[in-house]
Parts: C-alpha cells; sequence; structure tokens
C-alpha cells in the first residue's frame, strides 16, 4: 500500500485481507527469499530495503512480521533536499497532515507526476468531472495557472486539496490558511517549508514524456506535416499557441463547446470557460478532454462544435 507505507496480507483462497503490517515510505516492490521465510519490502522513498521475517506467519504460528534488517539503496542522493521532502510528501498519505485515516496522496492520481488515465468526481471541490492533468514536463507553474478552470496560481494552493479532498490537516498552520483561502490572493508561498518542498518537487518535473509516433530524428511524416498545415488552417494555433502549445500563461478561457451542467464552477461561479491543455506529451495522457470524454484525439477535435474541421483534415491534426 504505496500511500500508507504498509504491506497487506491476504488470504489467497478467499481474497480476504487478514492484516496490514508497517514499513517505510512508499513500498513499491516485493520478493520472498527461496525458502519463503523473509520478505524483501523495496520502500521507493525512504531508498530502502526492509528485511521481514515472516516464518511465523508462513508456519500459522502467528501475524508478528518483526524488521530483521533496513538496507539503504542510495549512496549518493541525486535530488536536492527540498525536491525529495516533495516528493516524500507527494507519495506519502500516513501523515494526517496530509489525508486523514490514510486516505490518499498526491500519488493516488499523479502517480510519477503523470495522470491516472481516469475520470473523477470532484463536484464537492466546485471542480465537477474531471479528468487529471499529467504534472510532467510543466515544471509548476511554467505553463501558467492551474487546473482546468485556472483556478490556482500557485502549487501552493494545493493545501486547500489537502485538507478539503483528502481530509488533512494540512502543511500551514490554519491562520496562514485562512489569510490565504483565496487561492488567487494572497501567496502561501514561504508560509510552510513542506509545502514550498511539495511545490519544488512539482517545479522539478521538466521532461514531457516523448511519443512513439515520431522516429529519434525528429522528423515528421507526411500526414503529420499535412496536419501542422490543417492545424493552422483550422486555428488550432490560437488557443494552443507557440512553445507550450498553450495559451494558458495569459489567464484566457475558452468554452470549445463542451461545458455541460456537470463542468462545475470557478471560485464560486459560473464556470464561463476553461484552460487551454497542453499538447505536449498528449500521445499519452488519453482520455481528452475537462470530462475524460473523448477517448481519442479525433474525439477531441470533434468536440470542439465551434470548429467545422472535416474528417480527413481531423485524422491529420491528430497524427500531428
Amino acid at each position: 500500500l504505496e500511500g500508507n507505507r504498509q504491506v497487506a496480507i491476504s488470504d489467497a483462497t478467499t481474497g480476504s485481507e487478514l492484516f496490514r503490517f508497517d514499513t517505510e515510505r512508499a513500498p513499491q516492490g516485493l520478493a520472498l527469499s527461496a525458502d519463503g521465510m523473509r520478505l524483501f519490502v523495496h520502500n521507493f522513498m525512504d531508498r530502502s530495503v526492509t528485511v521481514h521475517d515472516v516464518s511465523s506467519l508462513v508456519q500459522g504460528l502467528g501475524v508478528a512480521v518483526p524488521i530483521l534488517a533496513t538496507v539503504s539503496t542510495v549512496g549518493t542522493e541525486q535530488l536536492p533536499p527540498d525536491v525529495l521532502l516533495g516528493k516524500q510528501l507527494f507519495y506519502d498519505a500516513r501523515d494526517d497532515r496530509l489525508a486523514e485515516q490514510s486516505y490518499m496522496a498526491c500519488a493516488a492520481c499523479h502517480n510519477a507526476g503523470d495522470q491516472d488515465g481516469r475520470v473523477w468526481d470532484l463536484t464537492s471541490r466546485g471542480e465537477g468531472l474531471r479528468n487529471p492533468i499529467s504534472l510532467e514536463g510543466r515544471r509548476g507553474m511554467a505553463h501558467g495557472r492551474l487546473h482546468w478552470s485556472s483556478n490556482f496560481d500557485e502549487v501552493q494552493d494545493f493545501e486547500g486539496q489537502i485538507r478539503g479532498l483528502a481530509g488533512g490537516a494540512g502543511l500551514m498552520t490554519s491562520q496562514d490558511f485562512l489569510d490565504t483561502s483565496d487561492p488567487l490572493g494572497l501567496p502561501k508561498a514561504g508560509r510552510s517549508a513542506e509545502l514550498d518542498a511539495l511545490a519544488a518537487y512539482v517545479g522539478s518535473l521538466a521532461e514531457f514524456p516523448g511519443t512513439p509516433d515520431r522516429p529519434a530524428d525528429g522528423s515528421l511524416s507526411l500526414e503529420a506535416l499535412i496536419g501542422r498545415q490543417a492545424f493552422v488552417i483550422h486555428g488550432c494555433d490560437t488557443c494552443h499557441a507557440d512553445a507550450p502549445f498553450s495559451d494558458s500563461p495569459t489567464g484566457l478561457l475558452h468554452d470549445v463547446g463542451t461545458l455541460t451542467a456537470a463542468s462545475g464552477s470557478r471560485l464560486g461561479g459560473p464556470l464561463t470557460g476553461l484552460d487551454t491543455p497542453t499538447l505536449l506529451g498528449v500521445a499519452s495522457t488519453a482520455p481528452y478532454l475537462h470530462d475524460g470524454s473523448a477517448p481519442t484525439l479525433d474525439d477531441a477535435i470533434l468536440a470542439h462544435t465551434s470548429l467545422s474541421v472535416p474528417a480527413g483534415d481531423r485524422l491529420a491534426i491528430a497524427t500531428f
């Protein structure tokens, strides 16, 4: 249980969970010794392997799982201290400041900074149905405000998600949170070392995933070249503009025909438009649109009811 710092033991015949035992941060891998009496647990965010004695469990003598040893897996840490701390917080739900009853970690939706391909009903947060946005390549605030509704102007604003969605006590004082309750108002940066570390980790995600559809030399296929021309002809570059393929830094919001009653609100008022997502890394971030209603890029283009793009051009644009 990666976010809970635990390993769960289940009955293989019934599938029912029997009990859990504690380990270190972000357990991600398990291996049994040849005789089945020792369990090795790889704890990703504590940079360790813990060795547990499971002989009593295997032999039916009890449920004690003592730690025999802890082995470091990293000689020299490559991440700066603030980025490492932020990443540890990102993967953790055991800390009650981050989540109530170990409910969920940031990595539950954004493992490795990616998105989970699911659609979440965040109506309770005023956001409606939401398709999580990958954090990869965006370097925190480099592409403008955050969320489809563009309602966060700093990564530290996720303090509101920690408290309101995960039920955590928060990484800043209650008074500081009260003073900065408007996410577009007074800054939260500088009020909590842990919250700033979380922002440092998100800001360190500087690379977009590559696409399997483009050769190593970066060249475009004939279909993609045609798509690039169609992309401009149909005005796609008006919103998906410049280097980030997005006009998000301008703060402009758009309704391309995808807003519905389930799309939520913005800062307590009607949601009249959405932030333009970047197209960088788009090959690996299906489904598309704010509510995940487009399984393919062709479907996403077709959903832009403000445009009339022939099927051939849509496919070429999707290829581009």
